[in-house]
């Protein structure tokens, strides 16, 4: 019987795409937060903790606890933010306390998903004792969650390394995130043997650069910001290649971009990536524009193809600027918006603005995702009209 593996399925996706695998750099995940004594994490009172030692070998979970119903059956639990019933929540394992009202677990989380689900990353999630007899939570901890749910004397160090954009890219570019229990906490960024010149670090997006890099000739730079710089450090030269600085911003599970001239040449989460546990991290995307047909006025559009966290395909079309009106998206000549066509309207900024995204496995969570049950990727001839009348098109690389 063949086990899924989402390292080869993600592998697979993103040669199939025409995206870039990743550069098989050192990646690492060593976080230890306290458990609190209830549901709602914040009030300091540590009844244990919770570990993780992620490397490109493993990824093992530990559950320290005490004061535990001795004999009593429990869950530990992980959910997202929005999920308030604990059940909500997905099942990391369940256990029995030992006679001491105490448990002590080790779990090897590449070996708690089933063949049809990759394992669960806690990474990001409330982790939760969950008691059976009483139906709800007894204790509970954010994991590597954000800088405000943070318990005291939480040690994180995480490290990993951005993909290159294009294939032929030189060079590297590593991350790396730490928090010490004093809760003091520092963000490095590092270029290595990239083409020299200047670089822009961005981060969640944010069109506004949190600094810029100047390497030297070697194509080496430097970037390490803390949230406590200390005073009356170094030289007081500027230099490009090595800056210092304040860490004013959280960077732990979100993008980070590294742009030249405003296009962006390396990119990933602030996340290491572990096979077969979160290969795909925050997902993997290209984005390409489409072209105007010569016919018309005025529009614009892009195309959006890759895989999203869950490594599953994914495809979608913005346009803007285009009459208001429903318009039909073709790939390679067949409609596959019947049904659900790309309607076009006012945008509240002056302008007009349609979109339309599939997913090969449409989450609730994210309202008007259709599912994506046709073949898309490499050589695919996009196109959007309006009875009969093309519009914008492109043949995606």
């Amino acid at each position: 019987m063949s086990v899924f593996k989402p390292a080869a399925l993600a592998a697979t996706l993103l040669l199939a795409l025409g995206l870039p695998l990743a550069a098989g750099a050192k990646e690492e995940s060593k976080i230890q937060v306290p458990l609190v004594d209830d549901s709602s994490p914040g009030n300091g009172m540590g009844d244990g903790k919770l570990q993780s030692t992620f490397t490109e070998t493993q990824a093992t979970f530990q559950v320290h606890a005490k004061g535990l119903v001795p004999g009593g059956s429990y869950e530990v639990r992980a959910r997202d933010l929005e999920a308030t019933d604990p059940l909500d929540g997905e099942l990391i394992a369940a256990f029995t306390a030992d006679s001491n009202g105490q448990v002590n677990l080790q779990i090897d989380l590449l070996q708690t998903g089933d063949e049809m689900s990759a394992p669960i990353d806690p990474r990001g999630k409330l982790i939760s004792i969950y008691d059976v007899a009483l139906g709800e939570d007894v204790f509970a901890s954010w994991f590597y969650g954000d800088v405000v749910n943070d318990e005291p004397h939480s040690k994180v160090k995480e490290v990993t390394e951005l993909d290159p954009v294009d294939a032929l890219t030189q060079g590297s570019v590593s991350t790396r995130y730490d928090m010490k229990p004093n809760g003091k906490g520092a963000f490095g960024v590092q270029l290595q043997g990239v083409a020299p010149g200047t670089y822009d670090i961005h981060v969640d997006g944010n069109l506004i650069p949190i600094e810029t890099l100047i390497t030297n000739p070697a194509g080496n730079a430097k970037l390490s910001l803390r949230t406590d710089p200390g005073k009356g450090k170094g030289s007081g030269k500027v230099q490009g290649h090595n800056k210092k600085g304040m860490l004013s911003i959280d960077p732990r599970r979100k993008l980070v971009e590294v742009k030249q001239l405003g296009v962006v040449v390396f990119s990933g989460p602030m996340l290491a990536q572990i096979p077969d546990l979160n290969d795909c991290g925050m997902g993997a995307e290209t984005v390409t524009p489409m072209l105007l047909d010569p016919a018309q006025l005025s529009g614009s559009g892009e195309v959006t193809t890759g895989v999203d966290e869950s490594c599953d395909p994914i495809f979608g079309v913005a346009v803007s600027g285009l009459p208001a009106g429903d318009y039909s998206l073709l790939v390679d000549g067949v409609d596959v918006s019947v049904g659900t066509p790309l309607t076009v309207a006012d945008d509240g900024l002056g302008g007009t603005a349609g979109e339309l995204r599939f997913d090969a496995n449409p989450d609730a969570a994210e309202p008007g995702e259709l599912p994506l049950d046709f073949a898309v990727g490499s050589g695919s001839v996009v196109e959007v009209e309006q009875s009969g009348t093309l519009f914008l098109s492109v043949t995606l690389p």
